[in-house]
């Protein structure tokens, strides 16, 4: 990390030419942009085999995105695909968890209701995340916080059902705010 203006704004750079704008007290900036992303490297315990818990404090900026929003994701072609947790885009404003047992087959659910029907408001900061126990799949959000809350989650729509609870512990990085790689599906908010 290096610091910016008056300590006020810092720049991560990860991979060649990727960037994400850091505001203390903000967060992480993604304008929807393919160059904007965060890659963490692959490490033993980034590898979320069971029960995987992803959750994000994040800015609402459109609650019918007309594209994909990728919040976080451990999923790469060529047998990598892991797990990956965005946004429904085409309008639908749905979240939408996916996995894979086996690196290759998709094991994808969408919220049961859209996220302005769960109540969320455009410019609002909230906690969302997607939280699996065996089979079932649960979308949650709760109020804003600075840290990740220990209690106080809302559902989001009724509980899911995943096909297996096997997830492939892939290789590929950790993508905060695109997919698989530089070019798909990029945020634009604040994580």
């Amino acid at each position: 990390l290096n610091a910016g203006t008056g300590g006020q704004i810092l720049r991560a750079k990860y991979g060649s030419v990727a960037r994400a704008e850091i505001r203390r007290g903000v967060g992480a900036i993604f304008p929807g942009t393919t160059t904007n992303y965060i890659s963490i490297p692959d490490a033993a315990n980034l590898r979320l085999t069971q029960d995987p818990e992803i959750a994000v404090r994040f800015t609402v900026e459109s609650l019918t995105p007309s594209s994909w929003q990728s919040l976080a994701c451990k999923w790469a072609g060529g047998g990598q695909k892991s797990i990956l947790f965005g946004i429904a885009g085409s309008g639908s404003g749905q979240l939408n968890f996916q996995k894979s047992a086996d690196g290759t087959t998709n094991d994808s659910q969408f919220a049961s209701v859209t996220l302005a029907s769960a109540g969320l408001v455009v410019g609002n900061t909230y906690w969302l995340r997607a939280r699996v126990v065996g089979t079932n799949l649960y979308f949650e959000w709760a109020p804003d916080s600075p840290t990740k809350p220990s209690s106080g989650w809302t559902q989001i729509g009724t509980t899911r059902t995943l096909t297996s609870s096997t997830i492939w512990a892939g290789t590929s990085p950790f993508w905060i705010g695109v997919n698989t790689s530089t070019s798909n599906e990029p945020l634009t908010g604040v994580l």
